[in-house]
């Protein structure tokens, strides 16, 4: 199950709906590995994970890629 837990709005920097014509992505949570199609640029957060292994993604294509971001 994914949540969405809002949407920043990077013209202004408040929480809320997108300016027009302005591509922003979600902040969302959820179990396992992110598989699910999405806006560009959003967050998934892996509710999940264990120590060593990856616990935030960024979809990069608007679709259902997926990039994990390196707990380094």
């Amino acid at each position: 199950m994914v949540y969405n837990i809002g949407t920043k709005n990077g013209m202004n920097g408040n929480w809320g709906s997108p300016a027009a014509a302005q591509e922003v992505g979600d902040i969302e949570m959820g179990s396992g590995t992110p598989a699910h199609a999405a806006p560009i640029q959003t967050l998934y957060v892996k509710v999940d994970a264990t120590p060593g292994t990856s616990s935030i993604y960024r979809n990069s294509d608007g679709s259902t890629t997926w990039a994990a971001n390196s707990d380094d």
